[in-house]
């Protein structure tokens, strides 16, 4: 299978995506093509890069995840092309894969060494035909380092009665996402009360937990999302807005 999935923050409203997809096409007829996310927002390299981890483990191994967000994208630029955890990483070095892997380190890395005559998007798609092919040596050399740009959006604080964190993303329902980890959270709570403050003094009343989207419960709650990190949501409700949260604000959940 050739599985490319597609993460930028280019939206839909410019041809840009659909530019990549014909490249993609024209190198590689049979590849098929995911979008995972257009809507990143402008140059946020950890809003890309929790997307992508996130995501990228419910794809197939040795789907190519292309990452455009936060970098130039320009001719003069050579793409790198990263192993990690049997996935492989495309898009323009600017910290995002770092971010990505966080401690751990990347399988092998990749660097475009091809013509220089070619454009971004060519360079990228001949990168990911060289790798169904089997000949990543005609067009990539090795290298060893990514660039140690690493975004604190995923890093949070577990203390022996409390979670510090920080809301890394709003989706499209207006629901806060954090940076804790479902599992980190379910462990600590084991049945206890908590409470939840926010920064910016937001007056928020949150002491309930709710393993689904509950359409019963008239309070603001928390919920182990889909993308295994503790969301703070409200059915039916646009929290995020009507709480005036945003991301980056922190987050403590109290245990007593």
């Amino acid at each position: 299978m050739k599985n490319v999935t597609l993460i930028s923050d280019w939206k839909l409203r410019d041809p840009y995506v659909s530019i990549l997809k014909g490249v993609l096409i024209s190198h590689i007829p049979d590849v098929q093509i995911f979008d995972i996310s257009h809507a990143i927002e402008k140059y946020n390299i950890g809003q890309a890069a929790f997307i992508a981890k996130a995501s990228f483990s419910h794809f197939p191994e040795n789907t190519v995840h292309i990452i455009n967000v936060g970098g130039k994208s320009s001719n003069n630029s050579n793409p790198i092309l990263l192993s990690y955890k049997n996935h492989w990483f495309l898009g323009e070095d600017t910290g995002v894969f770092q971010t990505i892997i966080g401690d751990e380190e990347a399988d092998a890395i990749y660097q475009f060494n091809g013509s220089e005559e070619v454009n971004w998007f060519q360079k990228m798609a001949l990168m990911i035909q060289a790798l169904f092919e089997n000949k990543l040596e005609n067009c990539t050399v090795p290298i060893s380092k990514l660039n140690q740009i690493l975004d604190d959006q995923f890093y949070y604080i577990k203390k022996e009665k409390s979670i510090l964190g920080k809301i890394i993303y709003i989706d499209s329902f207006f629901n806060a996402v954090t940076n804790i980890p479902n599992e980190v959270f379910l462990e600590a709570v084991q049945g206890k009360e908590f409470t939840v403050t926010f920064s910016d003094s937001k007056k928020l009343d949150v002491t309930k937990m709710h393993s689904y989207y509950n359409a019963n419960e008239k309070e603001i709650y928390l919920f182990p999302n889909k993308l295994g990190y503790i969301e703070i949501t409200f059915y039916k409700g646009a929290i995020a807005m009507l709480g005036d949260l945003k991301i980056n604000d922190t987050i403590e959940i109290q245990f007593t």
